[in-house]
């Protein structure tokens, strides 16, 4: 009975997070970028990059994210583990669209901030985001250039860490400037860089906004990004372990 019950408790897990679809990964964005100065950390758990001194992934196309972002009934969730060099001022995590238009989800101090390019700097949350720790963030919000109420931005992994605020629309950029930015609010004179490291970043579509931090961990996970030793360091790991044990066998 015991083993019923948390199995139907796992299925029940599941189907509660179900209504998040993956839309489109860092790899895929990177794959589809024009200017790519970020430099890629080798050996990470999970695809990571780090940006320092004005470096970004933009001009990156997707189609598909597009044609969700200009759907008003469509929820869209940015989703990405991030490590700040510091937390002193606004660093932007993902952009979209040019200066004036489109909008970009920063940091902004331990905070967290949506911008509409052009409209407005919506409220900064205050997320208790720590330099140089891992710490999972982003926003879910409604598509099209209506206003998002209810949007919900999250920090962290425990599913009381979000926050629940509305948002104006942004306004959807021309045709030329329907393009992507990781670690930069894209072109323009207002990028307001990243410095850090970005890690994991996925989107994901849903018919609402999601109904908390447990919705985005079940892809996510609550572990941060770490290092993986290189296959000759497991080795020699392993190597130095099989000698102790022989040396206390002999004893």
């Amino acid at each position: 009975m015991k083993n019923t019950l948390v199995a139907l408790m796992a299925l029940s897990s599941v189907s509660m997070a179900a209504n998040l679809t993956p839309l489109v990964t860092m790899d895929e964005l990177v794959a589809n970028a024009i200017t790519s100065s970020a430099t890629q950390v080798e050996n990470m758990s999970v695809t990571t990059y780090e940006f320092s001194n004005g470096s970004y992934i933009g001009g990156i196309t997707c189609d598909a994210l597009n044609t969700a972002l200009q759907d008003s009934s469509q929820y869209i969730t940015i989703a990405a583990w991030v490590k700040l060099t510091d937390t002193t001022g606004i660093e932007s995590i993902f952009g979209y669209g040019a200066q004036a238009d489109g909008f970009k989800l920063c940091t902004n101090g331990s905070g967290l901030q949506y911008t509409a390019k052009g409209v407005d700097d919506y409220p900064t949350v205050t997320a208790g985001i720590q330099a140089d720790t891992w710490t999972l963030v982003g926003i879910s919000f409604k598509g099209g250039n209506a206003a998002a109420d209810g949007a919900r931005y999250f920090a962290g992994t425990g599913n009381n860490n979000y926050f629940t605020r509305n948002l104006g629309g942004f306004d959807t950029p021309g045709e030329g400037d329907l393009t992507f930015a990781i670690g930069s609010g894209n072109s323009g004179n207002s990028r307001e860089p990243f410095n850090g490291q970005i890690a994991g970043l996925t989107i994901f579509t849903s018919s609402s906004v999601i109904g908390g931090v447990n919705d985005v961990t079940t892809y996510m996970g609550t572990v941060a990004p770490v290092a993986i030793p290189e296959p000759a360091t497991a080795t020699l790991s392993l190597l130095a372990l099989a000698g102790l044990a022989a040396r206390r066998r002999r004893k």
